[in-house]
């Protein structure tokens, strides 16, 4: 997984390309964020992950929020994803995320992931 982080006064920025998304990458996802908020500070973080690909069930996902919940806990954090990868993994994702006092979502266009993180700051 390629993966470029940069720190600014509203946000971090995590650009990544080719990833497959699997529990030993989001583990590894999760290590990137949380690095990068001990450098940078700060409690919103934008991911620009393109299209990537997927191998996660639901089961999966439920047991990766309790992972993120310990490092991530009143994150705000937005994933900018190609559309046709948004799907009800996606919609579990956040459900499950926000159960554990992480407000994460997935968009399709940068714009309205940085508009969702400018109006979440109150939550970070």
């Amino acid at each position: 997984m390629d993966a470029k982080v940069t720190g600014g006064e509203d946000y971090i920025h995590i650009e990544m390309s080719d990833v497959l998304v699997d529990k030993e990458t989001s583990r590894e996802i999760l290590m990137l964020v949380s690095d990068a908020l001990r450098k940078h500070g700060g409690s919103r973080i934008l991911i620009e992950a393109g299209r990537p690909e997927k191998d996660l069930t639901l089961s999966d996902i439920f047991f990766l929020g309790m992972d993120f919940e310990k490092a991530l806990r009143g994150m705000s954090i937005a994933f900018v994803v190609d559309a046709s990868t948004i799907g009800p993994e996606e919609e579990h994702f956040e459900t499950v995320a926000s159960n554990r006092g992480i407000w994460i979502k997935f968009f399709q266009d940068v714009q309205s992931a940085k508009q969702w993180l400018a109006a979440n700051r109150a939550k970070g």
